[in-house]
């Protein structure tokens, strides 16, 4: 049998010890080349220098601040509404005619007075009517005491006749004629009634102004014939306006409303800002509390009484007098409410958040304090702030506001007031 040739090439297999001892090489020289590595950039690390301790001035803000100043004062409520006609009436003819006379007020913007001639109307049918209701008069009165006589005489001759004629009660009356005395006394009332009712048909053909009052609209002129009802001019009352406004109902209980003396009520201020720096002010009072809430905000309606808001009790001439509340101004209005004591007045500027305000304690650093705001004001707050002893109140605007950085007070010639801090702070040094 032949044998096969042995190949050469075919190397016999490594012994087992020399493969282990390969593997163990590829595992373990990375791990040496790592371990030297981590320990070269130990070695760096830590013969780097440390980094040299500077002291540096600490990074100190400049303020404005306000020293707060405890007080007492009014806890006004503020509202506001639209100027409105406390009273108004449209005037009405009582009687027909034409109109001859038409005082120069009755115009859209005319003032007129209480008791003044605003319109005539010819009174020549209603003079006539009365001259025709006295002689009625006249009349009925002659009659009656011609009634008077007869009845004197009927009377004797009945006492003449003494007990011969026997008769009823009534007979007794008929032969005294009394029925007939009464019937003209009764024709003399109904006379003088139709001439009071004449008389007061002539009183009515002028028309006066039932109060001081502003003419509004008139619908009437000199010529024209009117007939009883006919419109003459819409009037508003000038002696007060009203204001109503709308209250939270927590506020109520502040505001006094006594309706069996209105003079007690809560009085009130009304302003109207005119924008340039001028303000128009007068004097008012609460008047009542109306049964009803504004269905959008819950808010209680309350009416206020303005008291001479054209200004023409307190002028003496229209050079005098102060500018005056039109009707349908928007103003502003300030009730008064009860006396508040240890509250601040702080301007809005230095509120933050509308609940919080930045104080500066005693050791210059910034503090937050809660803000229990108890009126606000158009440019003021009235509240009270929990303040430590040393606080006082930051009024410049910082751009970051960190609890507890230092603050310096900017004195009001613009240098520091108080002292700066240093701190020693870790700085590194570039090499």
């Amino acid at each position: 049998m032949n044998q096969r040739p042995t190949n050469s090439s075919d190397a016999a297999p490594p012994p087992a010890p020399i493969r282990w001892l390969v593997a163990l090489t590829r595992v373990l020289v990375p791990m040496l080349f790592l371990a030297g590595s981590i320990y070269g950039a130990m070695l760096l690390l830590a013969a780097k220098p440390e980094p040299a301790r500077a002291e540096v001035e600490s990074t100190t803000t400049l303020v404005e601040t306000i020293v707060p100043e405890l007080r007492e004062d009014v806890a006004e409520i503020i509202a506001y509404g639209t100027i409105e006609p406390n009273r108004t009436l449209t005037l009405q003819a009582q009687v027909g005619g034409l109109v001859i006379g038409l005082n120069d007020a009755v115009q859209p913007g005319g003032l007129v007075k209480a008791g003044e001639r605003l319109l005539e109307i010819d009174p020549r049918d209603y003079e006539l009517a009365v001259r025709q209701r006295e002689a009625d008069v006249a009349n009925a009165t002659v009659a009656l005491r011609l009634e008077r006589a007869r009845g004197m005489v009927a009377q004797r001759e009945w006492e003449l006749l003494g007990d011969s004629v026997e008769t009823s009660d009534v007979g007794r009356e008929l032969a005294r004629r009394e029925p007939q005395r009464v019937e003209r006394e009764v024709m003399l009332e109904a006379a003088e009634s139709r001439l009071e009712g004449a008389l007061l048909a002539l009183e009515r053909t002028t028309v006066e102004a039932p109060f001081n009052g502003l003419v509004r609209a008139d619908e009437v002129e000199i010529g024209q014939v009117v007939s009883p009802q006919s419109r003459i001019a819409t009037i508003v009352g000038t002696d007060r306006f009203d204001v109503l406004v709308a209250v939270p109902l927590d506020k109520l209980e502040w505001i006094r409303i006594d309706s069996d003396d209105p003079a007690r009520n809560s009085p009130a201020r009304i302003i109207l800002e005119l924008g340039d720096g001028r303000r128009i002010e007068r004097n008012g009072r609460v008047d009542r509390l109306l049964g009803e809430v504004e269905r959008a905000g819950r808010l209680a309606r309350v009416r206020i009484l303005v008291e001479d808001p054209l200004g023409l009790e307190t002028g003496g001439s229209s050079d005098e007098a102060p500018d005056p509340l039109l009707l349908g101004t928007y103003v502003r209005v300030e009730i008064a409410g009860p006396r508040v004591e240890n509250v601040l007045e702080l301007p809005r500027a230095v509120i933050r958040n509308n609940e919080t305000v930045w104080v500066m304690d005693a050791d210059g650093r910034l503090r937050f304090r809660d803000l229990a705001v108890i009126v606000g004001r158009p440019k003021s707050v009235l509240g009270r702030v929990a303040l430590e002893p040393g606080d006082e109140i930051v009024s410049s605007p910082l751009p970051v506001a960190i609890p507890g950085m230092p603050l310096e007070r900017l004195d009001a010639a613009g240098g520091v007031g108080g002292s700066a801090e240093t701190d020693d702070v870790d700085a590194d040094v570039d090499r």
